[in-house]
């Protein structure tokens, strides 16, 4: 599983949007977009970012 994925299924466990994480992280939701499904790598502080509005450490990210 890619990062990407693997982002976009904690997010819908934990019942978020991308707009709810746009607003906490101010990454905006088109470049969410673009990493959830491949178009985009993350950089370790956009990860960390991600990881911490889903109250995750953000190696449950990487991991596959």
């Amino acid at each position: 599983m890619s990062i990407g994925e693997n982002i976009r299924r904690i997010r819908k466990l934990k019942h978020k949007t991308l707009m709810d994480i746009e607003n906490i992280t101010g990454i905006c939701n088109g470049s969410l977009s673009n990493i959830e499904n491949g178009k985009r790598n993350p950089s370790i502080v956009t990860l960390n970012k991600i990881a911490d509005a889903l109250c995750i450490d953000m190696w449950e990210l990487i991991k596959s």
